[in-house]
Order: C-alpha cells, then sequence, then structure tokens
C-alpha cells in the first residue's frame, strides 16, 4: 500500500500488519481496498447502497455508481440481485416471479374470519390485506397505507409480519349485515435498495349477512313398532328464499337430508333426533323425541287441526299461531269422512233432530253396526271451526243443531255428568246423563285414507309442492300417485312440480296400501299472475297532499281489445268482456266453476282491483271494457277474516269488500295471454326537433324476449328494448312494437302513437289594440304581426309556418274527438289535429263571430277541437270558440269542428305587415320573422322585378309617393324558395295646417276667433283638382259622387284610376284636410264639382279593429269609423310632382 494513500486514509505507513485489517467492517481488507480503489474508512466506496464486500466479490466497480446496470444480462440489475440475495454475475442466479398464493376464507362465525394460503412464504416480509369496512382489528395488527379495491367506501388496510401459510390471522368484530370486498398483497421486500416485488391475490367476498332463520323438528312422537314415524321441519324467517341445506341425525348418524322424512325400522326405546338447517349464512338447530313401543296405547292419539281462527283478536291466540293441519272433509252420501282423523261422521237427518239421555245415545250408535260408536270428547271436539257459529263447523257437514251433542267421555267430578260439545258457538261443558241432547255417532276407518292438503295458491313461475304427508294410516301406504287428466302424472309422497301454465287444476291423489286399499283425495291448484307492477290509477287531479293525483306514479294502461277479450299489456292478463260479464250473477262457487269450465279462472283480489279506474264511475273501469255492469264482481280470494267470505270489487265507484260466498255477484274471468307480452309504452306527443324514446322497458315476462322490433308502415325504425329516434317529421306516427323470441317466433305485437307538434315559440299579436286596463293586450300590444297566405283551400301562417285546412267542412261538419283525429290522419298529405296552443294561435280578440282573422273563409262561431288531453281528466280535450276566443275542455265522446294542421313545411318567408310611410321619411324592411330563420340562406326584396336588397332588414330612403308592392323572396340549405310580399304606401307629408274655412266666431277661442292656417289653394282642372298646399293632386270626375263601394274595392279602384299619375286611396289625415267647417251638404270647398253628401274612404285603418277604416261624411266633414265591409264613396289622390 503506498504510503500518501495509507496517510490519506489514516492507516500507519509503518505497520505493515494493517494490510489484513478491515477498518470500515466491509468485509474487505485494506489492501483489497488499496487495490481496488476503494476507501478504507467506508463499507461503500460509491455511495450505490452495495456493500464494497458485495461489489468486490461479484467483480462490480467499487467508485462508481452501478445499481442499474445489469451485469449478466438475466433481466435483474445489480442492486435488485443485492436486494433479492443473488449472483449479479451469474445469469441463472436471481428468485423466481413473485405470484399470489391462492387465498382461502374459513368463516368462523358471522362477524370473524380465519384467512389462508396454500403455501409457505419465506421470502415474503409483509402481507397486507384491505376490507371495505371500518373493522376493528386485532391488537397484532398494525395499519398501513395499502390501496384499497375502489367501491371499498369505508375501507381499512393492515398487515403482518412473518406468518406460517398453515397459521393464517383471524379477524375478528366485521360488522354484521355486510358484504366485504377482501385482497391480499404479497409483498418481496426490498426496501430500501430497490422497489419492492408485490403480488395481489384475487378479490374474495365475505358476507356477514344474518337471518332471522328458525326451525322447528315437530313435536315430540310415540310410534308403535314397525310403523311410520313423520318427521317434518318446519322452517321460519327464510325471507330472502335462500336455498335450505336439511340434516337429520342421531348420535352423528346422518339419516336424512330432506325437509321431511317418514322411517319405520326404528328400534324400540327412545330416540334424540337432531335437525340442522342452513341456509348458507346461518345454521339453527332443534330436537326431537322419539319413543318406539310395541303397541298402541288405549288412549286414541289426534292431529293437531287448524282451529279455523286465522284473524288475531289477542297475542297469541289462535288467530295468532294458525297453526295444525288444513281440514279435509269428503261428503259420502249420509257421511262426513275426515281425513286427518281417518273419522267417518254420521251427517243425516237424524244428526240434528235426535234427542237422546246419555245412554241411549250410545245404544242407537251401536245399533247402527259397522263399528258406529259415540265420540270421545277429544274426538268430538275435533270438529269445532272457531271461525263459525250456529252452528260452529265445517260446512261439509249438513245436519248439525245449534245445540249440545253427547261425547262417551264421562266426567272425571261427577260419573253421573259427560261432556257434551255445543255446536252453536263450539263450547263444551258436562251434562246430566239423563238429560236429552243430540247424536253424532263416528266410526274409525280401517283402511288409508288419501290427504292430498289444502288448495294452493301459486304466483306463476313459482314451484308447486304436492304433500301427501297427512295421509291417515300412512305407514301402510306402498304407492302415491297425483294426476291432472291428461296433463301430468307424479309420483311420491311429495312432489314438486316446475313451470306450470296459468289457471286452476284440479289434481287427484291416489294412494294404495299394503291390502290393496285404494283411496283418493283431491286439491286445487290455482296459479295466478306474478305480476307486480302499479298502473297509474287514472286520479291525475289532487284534491289532498299526497293522493294519487298528487304522485300520478305507475305504469301508464294500456289495453287491446281482442275480441271478446281484453288484453292487459301491463299485467299480461287477457279479461272476459262479453255480454255475460254484466248480464249473469252467480254465487262464489258457481262462478269458479263457470271460469274452470271456460278454461280460465277467477281472478285475485289483487288482480280485478288492478281494472279499477279511480277517475271513473259508473262504471269504473277503463272504457275499452264495454261489459261491466255498476255491481259487484267476484274474487277468487277468501276473506281472512272468514272462509265463508269472499273479497268482491263493485265498479260502480271502485270499492273492495267482502261478501258471503252464497251471495249472488257478476264475474270477469282471467287467464294468463301468453309467455310475454309486448308493451310499447303511452302515447306521445313530442316538439319538433326534440327527439323520440321508445321504451319497451314495461313488457311482461322479458325473459322470454330475445329482440324488439320498432317499424312504421313496414319500414324498420330500429331494434332493442329501448330506441332513440331523432329529425322526425311533424304529424302523427303510428309505430309498432314486435317481440321475438330466441326462435325468431312472434311473441306478441303493440302499438304507439306518437305525435310530433310544431314547437314554434312565436308570440304573435292579439289583434287587441285598444286598452281597457293597465297592461292588457291593447296597453302592451307586443308580438308579430299577423299574416296570412290563401291557397287551394289551405291558409298558410307565415309567423309559425303551420298550413291549415280551410274547406267547406271547416264549418258544417262535427265530430267526437277520435272521430276528429281519424278525420285528419285519413287526409291525403301529413295533416293532424292541432295542439291546444297551436289552435289558440289563431284566435283574434279584437273579432268576434267569429274571432279570427278575416283570412279564414269557413269558420262557425263555435268549438273546434284540439289534440291536448285534459290534465285533469283523460276523457275530455281542450276544445277553442272561436265565437268568442274562448278556451275550456269538453268531454271527447261530444260533437265538435274540426280544423286539420299540417307542420311539414320548410322555412317560409315573411315579409312583414304593411306600413304607411311618410314621404322623405326612412323605413326598413323586415324578414325577421320568417320562421325556421336557421333554415334559410339567402334574402332578396324586389319591386317590379328589380332587386332592392338582399339582407334579412334592408333599411329604405326617398321612396317616391304610392303604393309599393315589394316582394321578399328566400330560399333554403336545399335550393327551395318561398314567397311573400307586403305593401308599403308612401303619403303626403302633412306638416301644414290650413284654415278651416270657419271665419265667424260663435264662441272664445274657436276657429273663427283665431282664423288660422295656411289659405286654401285649389284649382280646378277639369276631372281633377290640384291642392296647392300639399301639393296633392284630387279625383273629381263623375266617378266620384255616385261610386260606392268596399274599402277593398276602393283601393282596388285607385291602384287602376287612368287619370294619369299613381292614385291612391287617401290617408284620413290627406281626406280630412278638404273638409270645409264654413260650408256642409257638402263640407268642401266650392272647387270640387262632384261631392256626395255622404261617406268616403279613407286608407287609415281603425285602431280598435283591422276590421274597420276611417271614414270621412261631407254632409257635416264629420270623422268616424266603418266596417270595410260596407260600402261608401271614394276619392282618390296622387302626390303632385
Amino acid at each position: 500500500m503506498a504510503d500518501k494513500w495509507e496517510y490519506d486514509n489514516g492507516l500507519n505507513k509503518n505497520n505493515p500488519n494493517d494490510a489484513l485489517v478491515d477498518n470500515d467492517k466491509d468485509g474487505l481488507s485494506n489492501l483489497d481496498e488499496f487495490l481496488n480503489d476503494g476507501n478504507p474508512k467506508k463499507e461503500d466506496t460509491d455511495d450505490d447502497k452495495m456493500l464494497d464486500a458485495f461489489e468486490y466479490e461479484y467483480d462490480l466497480n467499487l467508485t462508481k455508481d452501478d445499481t442499474l446496470e445489469d451485469k449478466d444480462k438475466d433481466g435483474v440489475s445489480n442492486i435488485e440481485e443485492y436486494a433479492d440475495g443473488t449472483n449479479p454475475s451469474d445469469i441463472n442466479s436471481f428468485l423466481p416471479p413473485l405470484l399470489a398464493p391462492n387465498i382461502s376464507i374459513e368463516k368462523l362465525t358471522n362477524t370473524s374470519i380465519k384467512v389462508k394460503w396454500d403455501e409457505a412464504t419465506t421470502d415474503i416480509s409483509v402481507l397486507p390485506y384491505c376490507l371495505s369496512s371500518t373493522v376493528p382489528l386485532p391488537e397484532d395488527i398494525h395499519f398501513v397505507n395499502v390501496d384499497c379495491l375502489d367501491n371499498a367506501d369505508d375501507a381499512q388496510s393492515g398487515y403482518m409480519d412473518n406468518l406460517e401459510a398453515d397459521g393464517g390471522f383471524i379477524i375478528n368484530n366485521l360488522l354484521p349485515n355486510k358484504i366485504y370486498n377482501f385482497r391480499m398483497s404479497f409483498v418481496r421486500y426490498r426496501y430500501p435498495y430497490a422497489e419492492d416485488v408485490v403480488a395481489t391475490s384475487a378479490e374474495m367476498t365475505i358476507d356477514t349477512k344474518t337471518t332471522n332463520l328458525k326451525v322447528n323438528a315437530g313435536e315430540d312422537a310415540e310410534v308403535v313398532f314397525g310403523t311410520n314415524a313423520h318427521l317434518i321441519a318446519r322452517v321460519e324467517g327464510n325471507d330472502d328464499n335462500l336455498d335450505l341445506v336439511y340434516s337429520w341425525k342421531e348420535n352423528n348418524r346422518e339419516l336424512s337430508s330432506k325437509s321431511f322424512f317418514l322411517k319405520s325400522d326404528w328400534e324400540l326405546g327412545t330416540h334424540k333426533i337432531t335437525l340442522t338447517v342452513s341456509d348458507g349464512i346461518s345454521t339453527v338447530e332443534d330436537e326431537v323425541i322419539i319413543t318406539i313401543t310395541k303397541e298402541a296405547t288405549n288412549t286414541p292419539k289426534f292431529t293437531l287441526k287448524k282451529t279455523g281462527q286465522n284473524v288475531s283478536y289477542a297475542t297469541s291466540d289462535d288467530g295468532d299461531y294458525e297453526m295444525g293441519i288444513s281440514l279435509n272433509y269428503t261428503k259420502e252420501n249420509n257421511n262426513v269422512l275426515d281425513r286427518v282423523t281417518g273419522l267417518k261422521w254420521a251427517d243425516n237427518a237424524d244428526s240434528n233432530s235426535t234427542q237422546k239421555s246419555w245412554d241411549e245415545a250410545k245404544s242407537y250408535c251401536v245399533a247402527l253396526g259397522n263399528a258406529w260408536r259415540l265420540p270421545s270428547r277429544e274426538e268430538l271436539s275435533s270438529l269445532v271451526h272457531y271461525d263459525n257459529y250456529n252452528p260452529s263447523i265445517d260446512k261439509s257437514f249438513h245436519y248439525t243443531a245449534f245445540k249440545s251433542y253427547w261425547s262417551s267421555s264421562q266426567s272425571l267430578q261427577n260419573t253421573d255428568n259427560a261432556w257434551v260439545v255445543n255446536f252453536a258457538y263450539g263450547t263444551e261443558g258436562t251434562s246430566g246423563k239423563t238429560s236429552l241432547n243430540e247424536v253424532r255417532c263416528v266410526a274409525t276407518v280401517d283402511s288409508a285414507l288419501a290427504n292430498a292438503g289444502e288448495d294452493i295458491i301459486v304466483q306463476e313461475g313459482e314451484d308447486i309442492n304436492l304433500s301427501a304427508i297427512y295421509s291417515t294410516l300412512s305407514n301402510l301406504i306402498i304407492d302415491y300417485t297425483w294426476t291432472s287428466g291428461l296433463e301430468g302424472l307424479w309420483l311420491g309422497i311429495e312432489v314438486m312440480i316446475e313451470d306450470y301454465f296459468d289457471g286452476m287444476h284440479i289434481i287427484e291423489l291416489t294412494t294404495t296400501d299394503k291390502n290393496n286399499n285404494i283411496s283418493t283425495d283431491e286439491v286445487i291448484i290455482t296459479i295466478v299472475s306474478d305480476n307486480k307492477e302499479i298502473k297509474k290509477t287514472g286520479q291525475n287531479v289532487s284534491y289532498a297532499t299526497s293522493d294519487d293525483g298528487d304522485y300520478e306514479m305507475g305504469i301508464s294502461l294500456n289495453y287491446t281489445k281482442e275480441n271478446n277479450d281484453v288484453l292487459d299489456r301491463v299485467t299480461g292478463l287477457k279479461w272476459q268482456d262479453e255480454s255475460e260479464t254484466n248480464s249473469t250473477t252467480y254465487s262464489w262457487e258457481e262462478a269458479r266453476d263457470y271460469c274452470n269450465n271456460r278454461g280460465e279462472r277467477m281472478p285475485m283480489r289483487e288482480e280485478l282491483s288492478s281494472l279499477i279506474h279511480y277517475d271513473n264511475y259508473n262504471p269504473a273501469i277503463d272504457r275499452i271494457f264495454d261489459y261491466t255492469a255498476n255491481g259487484n264482481y267476484w274474487t277468487y280470494s277468501t276473506s281472512k277474516t272468514s272462509y265463508r267470505n269472499a273479497w268482491i270489487v263493485n265498479f260502480t265507484y271502485g270499492t273492495e269488500s267482502t261478501v258471503s260466498k252464497t251471495s249472488q255477484n257478476y264475474v270477469r274471468c282471467v287467464s294468463t295471454s301468453i309467455p310475454a307480452t309486448a308493451n310499447a309504452g303511452e302515447e306521445q306527443f313530442i316538439q319538433d326537433g326534440d327527439s323520440i324514446t321508445l321504451s319497451a322497458t314495461n313488457t311482461i315476462h322479458k325473459e322470454y324476449v330475445d329482440s324488439y322490433t320498432w317499424e312504421e308502415d313496414g319500414e324498420v325504425l330500429g331494434t332493442g328494448e329501448v330506441l332513440e329516434l331523432d329529425n322526425i317529421r311533424d304529424g302523427e306516427h303510428h309505430i309498432t312494437l314486435t317481440i321475438r323470441d330466441l326462435a325468431g317466433n312472434i311473441l306478441s305485437i303493440d302499438s304507439i302513437t306518437v305525435t310530433i307538434v310544431y314547437n314554434n315559440k312565436v308570440i304573435k299579436q292579439t289583434g287587441q289594440n285598444i286598452s281597457y286596463g293597465s297592461f292588457d293586450d291593447g296597453h302592451i300590444e307586443g308580438g308579430v304581426p299577423l299574416n296570412y297566405t290563401s291557397k287551394d283551400n289551405t291558409i298558410l301562417d307565415r309567423v309559425t309556418s303551420l298550413l291549415w285546412k280551410d274547406t267547406r267542412e271547416s264549418n258544417s261538419s262535427t265530430y267526437t274527438w277520435e272521430e276528429a283525429r281519424s278525420y285528419c290522419s285519413g287526409r291525403i298529405g301529413e295533416w293532424r289535429l292541432p295542439m291546444r296552443e297551436e289552435l289558440s294561435g289563431l284566435i283574434d280578440y279584437g273579432s268576434y263571430n267569429p274571432a279570427i282573422d278575416e283570412s279564414f273563409i269557413y269558420i262557425a262561431n263555435a268549438n273546434y277541437w284540439t289534440l291536448s288531453t285534459s290534465e285533469r281528466n283523460s276523457k275530455s280535450a281542450w276544445i277553442i270558440n272561436f265565437a268568442y276566443g274562448t278556451e275550456s275542455t269538453s268531454t271527447k265522446t261530444t260533437q265538435n269542428y274540426v280544423r286539420c294542421i299540417s307542420a311539414n313545411s320548410p322555412a317560409r318567408a315573411n315579409a312583414g305587415e304593411d306600413l304607411f310611410v311618410e314621404r322623405g321619411d326612412s323605413f326598413n324592411l323586415i324578414g325577421s320573422y320568417s320562421p325556421h330563420k336557421d333554415l334559410i340562406s339567402s334574402y332578396i326584396w324586389s319591386e317590379e322585378n328589380i332587386e332592392l336588397g338582399y339582407t334579412e332588414i334592408l333599411p329604405i330612403h326617398d321612396m317616391f309617393d304610392g303604393e309599393h308592392k315589394i316582394l321578399l323572396t328566400i330560399e333554403d340549405d336545399e335550393g327551395n324558395t318561398d314567397r311573400d310580399e307586403t305593401l308599403i304606401t308612401i303619403v303626403s307629408k302633412q306638416d301644414k295646417l290650413k284654415a278651416t274655412g270657419q271665419s265667424e266666431t260663435y264662441g272664445n277661442f274657436d276657429d273663427g276667433h283665431y282664423h288660422k292656417g295656411y289659405s286654401l289653394n285649389y284649382s280646378d282642372n277639369g276631372a281633377t283638382v290640384s291642392d296647392g298646399v300639399f301639393t296633392i293632386t284630387w279625383q273629381d270626375d263623375g266617378d266620384t259622387d255616385n261610386n260606392a263601394q268596399t274599402w277593398k274595392e276602393a283601393k282596388a279602384y285607385c291602384a287602376s284610376l287612368s287619370l294619369g299619375g299613381s292614385w291612391r286611396l287617401p290617408t284620413r289625415q290627406e281626406l280630412s284636410s278638404l273638409v270645409h267647417y264654413a260650408n256642409y251638404n257638402p263640407a268642401i270647398d266650392g272647387s270640387f264639382d262632384s261631392t256626395a253628401n255622404a261617406s268616403y274612404w279613407t286608407l287609415s285603418t281603425s285602431d280598435k279593429t283591422d276590421k274597420s277604416a276611417w271614414i270621412v261624411n261631407f254632409a257635416y266633414g264629420t270623422e268616424s269609423t266603418s266596417s270595410k265591409t260596407s260600402s261608401h264613396y271614394t276619392r282618390c289622390v296622387k302626390t303632385t310632382n
């Protein structure tokens, strides 16, 4: 080692022994450091986090940061090999990729889990995990910043060090009723040398949901050796209909995995049976004791039957529990067979008319033979039906007195008394044996009796469970056969039927015992619709907070008439609708049989009540039903309070109640139509330019549907359950929805009407231009001037671009609302009924009888239909009365006039209203009121083929006196053109006051007092008179005092006058300037030779109504207005150049 190097690094140049010393403890001697340019005072000479000894050993550079280099080219950097402990100079020396082992979770309880993985993790330093809940974690778990899953809104994370695979770790205190998302990240720890290697496990789910599952293994039982014991699991709290796993065990020996089972091969003695039921979340247990004896005891054993009380009047009474086996009686001639107890009861005329003492009663029964006897108290009391009285017994018994009946059971307190059961109210007591009471004899049936169970009502799509477990003497039965006509055959004591079709089904059970005795019983299975949709009630006006009208929720009604049926497309039910529906009444059982014989069924209460339309009455049902009485209709739903009553729906006002099943009521049978029923939704009104959303989301049984096709007039618009359409033309569109199954078969078809209406929001002038109160129409007088063009029995509204029919039928034929719709849509072209907003836009408030512009020729002073249905009552629609322009609603069945509309017009020209301009004033030609301006590409203004300008608004200066017909031509983007005309009248400038002619004064400060103004200056030219004050020339020929005509005719007359120059009708100001107040008959200067003592037209329209114009009467020089259709004289004028 050089002396200087030793000196620089603090070594002793005189000590040869320090060459082998490792001063910095980095694994290299001082001599090795010297030979490799290392620093003997630093364990990492180049500060690259790799010790000098490691770099020396594997031939790396001690003085250069070569951490990111890969010396052996194996894809792992030098620093990563250093962190992993592998050889950076050996291409075959590296750790294998880190893979996350498979994670398993053992659920210890509902709130704790144990996490395990399937292999040792010797090179893994940290095991983070993430849970989507705020979980109190064990003390030995420390929090670290580990990213949780995105849906873990309240996530926590933690880690545990140095865990073995077989040990795992436990997380306690999870929150109940949550679904946790869980994953683990396995980390190869390289910090601080390099980035850690992380392998994350797949996401796992932990469900801590709890249930209210309860199980009852049944009552302890005593069974005779060699006979069957019935073991039945009764489960409560499976609210979510989860799949259940059953396990019956004795001493951990599995007996059965079914919900029930029969077992006869018992050993004598007591058997403790454990029942375990699991729903995958919770596991519950119960026990039952079965005692096997050599022979039956003398005490008869009775199965507990339902009492018949199914309404609860107090906690834990019969109605609260409603337990036991359903009653099952069969009437056989003069007997009633009890299929629950296996007893046969006498039921004949003697059963309610023969009173005997106790001894006589016993003898009477024995004398009947065939093992007839007096029943025990327990047997007789089993007949009591607590939901009935007078008598309190099942209706299968036809002969029952409201009195006490003898039993064979003697009183334990007094042997002179015996127990009786009183069937007036089902009470029990004792009676002296010598007293007289009624008798009902009983006999035990020795053979097995089939018991098919109680009638079942099942919703469509649910499985049907048939059970014969309550058949008597079942230990003798060797065969159970279930049949339903030609529809099916099933074998077994319990069977399950899947996918049975809608309707009422009578299924027969046949049992055969060891002695070949055959017994039959029936059960009625009724399959009803499973539809839970809420339909709109029809009440759409609110009478109180939160009533139907306030919310108006639910699915819109959608019915289709099909021959004698009505298909409800909301529920998928098909309803009978024919003359018998409102003409024939039945008892409940007669109604049930009537529907069953039709291949249909009686509706449930929920189904029938869904037909109620609360906005109707007499009857309260949609009008598509043709046959509905204002009376009660049966439902299949029996009253919960009394099985003798059933629910009815009264369609007078839509009320529901219960009545006796023996009463007479109407019936409307029902069936499920087809597996899937198309529903295209309710009718839509869409404004022009808005998109249409077609939706079949309310289609019934969509699980059967593979495709949805929307068409109009045979053209396919699109496919899919929901379809959006743009740029649909105005008018009514009848769109058809077709649904098909996987095989392409059509399942159902429905249609919808979509009406596109014009969306123009322009406010037109009302026509009222005189004010009768502050801020009324006449005060404001806003809006766009009216502009109509008549052509070929149509009138184009150039403000809205709407085209209106104006034919003789417009004021001569009346229709109902539906007829009016059909009339318009049946016209050639795209015509429809107008919306309320559109039709009311025609009202002219300055007119009445009719209140509409005079451009409309065929108009009645009466009501006209609109397409707009009333928001309060769908049976009414809005109408417009054109006598005075009023709006109201009318029942759709009334007769009103109709004026059809078409809105599919292109851009239209609107040249604005006619103008009167004084000579020398400037003005603007305005095309801004042209509708659909967004489509207009050019404007051309012209007069007599001379183009004046090309802008939407064109300023005009110095136009000469007279009438000017200005034409506006517009062109749209597609080259379509349209024209409109405006009349500009240039009149003389009246800026001078002429002397009135009154030179004598009759009072202070009148004309004669002042006698001001310019002196009159007229020159008689023969057929004309020149006015030297205003430089205008007046007509004064033979026509002036003998040519009376209307205002319109007068305008045309002046425009065609051939006296040289451009003649026109004078303004009010111009004509009144001729009045000479000193004269009368006529009140005009003597220069005028031809003047009638009558009224003369002016060009000036009245400010009160555009139906009138100002006139000047030259008898005395008065001024007033007159209807433009009346006749007056004419004196034309022209401006003198």
